[in-house]
């Protein structure tokens, strides 16, 4: 019987940490499409910081697969 509730729990957890993963996605691509819109309407002197979180992108994408 502890075993199976112990079974349970990983996987309520696993689910859990799943949902958050896809709502942290889901803020960070809206985030995005809003920084795009906005980088559209700036001007070229507002692109250089724009360029940098860019570059971060690939380090989110690289934790995400460290957590799954």
């Amino acid at each position: 019987m502890v075993i199976e509730s112990t079974i349970y729990r990983t996987e309520l957890t696993n689910k859990i940490v799943f949902c958050m993963h896809l709502l942290i996605i889901k803020q960070f691509l809206q985030t995005i499409s809003y920084k795009s819109t906005w980088l559209e309407r700036s001007t070229s002197q507002d692109l250089r910081p724009s360029s940098r979180t860019a570059m971060k992108t690939p380090t989110f994408s690289q934790r995400c697969r460290r957590w799954s």
